[in-house]
């Protein structure tokens, strides 16, 4: 009945509920819930739960239940009983696709007033998908579910009917993806770069140098599969893109440069890049190599060094960064 992972409804334990605790002899039981209400024993030693939870004024959608048992050297010991919730809920995600079905599971699941229906919002990226009036039972809502790729967040909004009319009260929010996670990792999102973090040769460390805003956008992202960059040991998931930059004089976004044979830009497009995480990765241009930074402007530089830079300068403001911090945006 009781343990880390119970989750009961509020409505579901009665006022008069009451827990009589086995302890040894010399302990002494009481139980806490959350951290607002102390419920001390009865005189015949029983711990009143049930007036405690319907009597909670808290704010939280859920609180857990504790056991507080004192030895006989007055040493106390902390024991969560359970978890209670005083907002409807589920245990797990209610809405999945298995063997492109579209199933709501509610059954063993939902936490809340048995007799609740559910209207159920599901969007595809910012594209609105399809909305659905459903029970408080399992069912099939789709027996072919239209997509094989992409990643899909929903809602569930708890239905009132009242004298005033219907109401809706959102109760759960969730998500699920088809297909492949790295194949949609940056779908409908562009990339920023950041910081470029490069290694300091005298200091011997890494530096960071924040890139300007909007200076390293990498947009129309598509996935490669996995390899392993140039210098690392591991495989992680390769992406290419075409890396663009905000010129404020034009008012537009350009390119970098994708001509192999230009004599004054950078052969840089489509970029190749692998995320180590969700917020750093390594970047090349499309044949491999480093991408020359500026730090004296903090940006990635378009034009070849050669193009209006002498040699002794290139030495003191240009590096290639090992490791780009980037953020993904919505498109």
């Amino acid at each position: 009945m009781f343990g880390n992972n119970v989750l009961f409804w509020h409505g579901d334990i009665p006022k008069d509920t009451h827990l009589s605790p086995v302890i040894p002899s010399g302990w002494q039981a009481a139980m806490a819930l959350g951290n607002l209400t102390i419920m001390a024993p009865g005189a015949n030693g029983a711990l009143d739960i049930g007036n405690q939870v319907s009597a909670y004024a808290g704010k939280n959608d859920k609180e857990s239940l504790w056991f507080l048992l004192t030895n006989p050297h007055q040493e106390r010991i902390t024991v969560q009983a359970c978890e209670i919730a005083f907002k409807p809920t589920f245990r797990v995600p209610p809405l999945e696709v298995s063997e492109g079905k579209l199933i709501w599971k509610t059954e063993a699941n939902y936490v809340g007033d048995m007799k609740s229906s559910f209207l159920v919002k599901i969007r595809r990226g910012k594209e609105f998908f399809a909305d659905y009036s459903l029970p408080n039972k399992d069912k099939v809502v789709e027996q072919q579910f239209p997509y094989e790729v992409g990643r899909f967040q929903y809602e569930v909004y708890l239905a009132v009917q009242s004298l005033f009319g219907r109401t809706e009260e959102l109760i759960y929010k969730g998500r699920f993806t088809l297909g492949d996670e790295n194949a949609l990792r940056f779908d409908g999102q562009e990339v920023h770069l950041l910081t470029a973090i490069c290694w300091d040769m005298n200091k011997k460390r890494t530096e960071d140098i924040k890139i300007l805003n909007r200076a390293a956008v990498i947009r129309d992202i598509r996935y490669l599969g996995h390899s392993i960059p140039s210098g690392e040991a591991m495989q992680y998931p390769e992406y290419k893109g075409i890396l663009q930059f905000y010129h404020h004089t034009l008012n537009l976004w350009l390119d970098f440069s994708d001509d192999e044979n230009s004599a004054e830009y950078e052969y840089v497009n489509p970029i190749r890049f692998w995320p180590i995480n969700d917020n750093m990765m390594i970047a090349y241009t499309c044949t491999g190599d480093g991408i020359y930074f500026d730090t004296s402007r903090n940006r990635l530089m378009y034009r070849k060094p050669d193009w209006n830079m002498h040699k002794g300068l290139q030495r003191v403001i240009i590096t290639t960064p090992d490791f780009f911090a980037y953020r993904k945006d919505e498109i």
